[in-house]
């Protein structure tokens, strides 16, 4: 009998020097496409790894690889895979950590970053996984006091936060990490419920990032989740983020979606009134759709160079602004 895995390889975009342990990704990475992949154990030696038609099993273009393997391999705890492209490779003991009562394909996670061995797997089975990730405050009594925002991770990678109050997506990443024990955090799509806001009013000069350790490939906003997207809110986040879906938000601030090399859709709900400068620099838009309230964009002759299609509701669907 033979069982998936699912394989995802990334590089460090710069050097971690402060960060040394293994189970803990750098906090910048990309992903390597066209790695190939070895299987190694002392009885059969080393050896490609190759598809069902007999083609070398290789990395996309967003660093992600599927392969099959015998039960026979991935219990014998000296299975290894290695990933390798160009001059570096990393050899990863899958055989120690294959999770058989997994009701998904195992996945793991290799980093390229020069380390003699690297595995990141999401062993744990029991789903879903619940916590708080609210921000926290000091109140005037010296108290730590938290809001009442919650979330709910599932084993297919969505991940539902609810309840009243201002999201901290770092508490949530250390609360996974840490509590329940998962190494690196993948979501497919994260749902942000109303009455759960991204903007600290407490401190308005302060921004809850997403951070740089998670991966989201889709985002959507539902109901009211406050006036404004923070500025820089998915800066540091790698460059997974497809799709995202606004709700009632009235500004977007500047960089706030910059360098989402993959974002390739968002839909602009009216309620938009302002859109901050480079809100959209570096990311895959092919067409803006202007909201119908917009009255300020301080980024629109930067981005009309870069989104090839932009459009005005207002105008009925007519073209603004097109380069050649």
């Amino acid at each position: 009998m033979s069982h998936k895995i699912a394989v995802d390889v990334f590089e460090p975009v710069k050097s971690d020097t402060a960060n040394s342990d293994a189970n803990v990704f750098p906090s910048q990475v990309k992903p390597v496409q066209n790695a190939r992949f070895y299987a190694k154990s002392k009885n059969k030696g080393e050896t490609a790894v190759y598809d069902d038609e007999q083609m070398l099993v290789i990395t996309d273009e967003k660093g992600h690889a599927e392969m099959w393997f015998s039960d026979e391999d991935l219990t014998d705890p000296d299975f290894c895979i290695i990933a390798a492209k160009s001059d570096k490779n990393k050899t990863a003991p899958i055989g120690k950590q294959w999770n058989p009562n997994l009701k998904k394909a195992n996945e793991f996670y290799i980093c390229l970053d020069g380390k003699e061995e690297s595995l990141h797997l999401d062993s744990c089975i029991s789903y879903p996984k619940k916590g708080i990730c609210g921000a926290k405050y000091e109140n005037v009594l010296g108290e730590i006091e938290q809001d009442s925002v919650y979330y709910t991770y599932y084993s297919n990678g969505d991940c539902d936060i609810y309840g009243i109050g201002v999201f901290n997506p770092s508490l949530l990443i250390s609360d996974l990490q840490e509590r329940h024990g998962l190494t690196t955090i993948r979501i497919n799509h994260l749902t942000i419920n109303s009455g759960v806001h991204l903007e600290d009013k407490k401190y308005p000069n302060y921004t809850h990032y997403l951070p740089a350790g998670i991966i989201i490939r889709s985002i959507e906003l539902k109901g009211d989740n406050g006036d404004i997207i923070p500025k820089q809110w998915a800066l540091e986040l790698p460059p997974y983020l497809e799709n995202v879906h606004l709700s009632r938000v009235k500004a977007i601030g500047y960089d706030a979606f910059e360098k989402c090399t993959n974002l390739s859709k968002i839909n602009m709900p009216d309620s938009i009134e302002n859109i901050g400068y480079d809100a959209f620099r570096y990311t895959s838009l092919k067409e803006f759709i202007a909201p119908k309230n917009l009255k300020e964009w301080n980024c629109q002759e930067m981005c009309s160079r870069r989104i090839p299609k932009i459009l005005d509701r207002q105008e009925s669907g007519s073209v603004v602004s097109q380069p050649s």
